[in-house]
């Protein structure tokens, strides 16, 4: 698999609404089992079937509220004001 090649580079792999699969899908199966020390794998969910497969594969869990209104805002005062300075990602 290609995240096994990973050795010196550092990859966040970011996968948001898992709980938006359908079908086998949510057995999370796809997702390799183990990731490499240099790999971080950052996965949301709501509280559906695939947290009870997080859990089973022993992977940490953070639960969190929603934003709040001003939150969400100043999120997207930060970004606008990046995208327009020219910030690269």
């Amino acid at each position: 698999m290609w995240l096994a090649e990973i050795q010196k580079e550092k990859l966040v792999w970011i996968l948001d609404g898992l709980n938006q699969l359908e079908g086998e899908a949510l057995s999370l199966a796809w997702l390799p089992a183990y990731t490499p020390p240099m790999v971080r794998l950052i996965v949301s969910s709501t509280v559906e079937q695939t947290l009870v497969v997080a859990g089973e594969r022993s992977w940490q869990q953070m639960g969190m509220q929603p934003l709040r209104e001003e939150e969400r805002e100043a999120i997207h005062r930060a970004v606008s004001l990046g995208i327009s300075q020219g910030a690269s990602t």
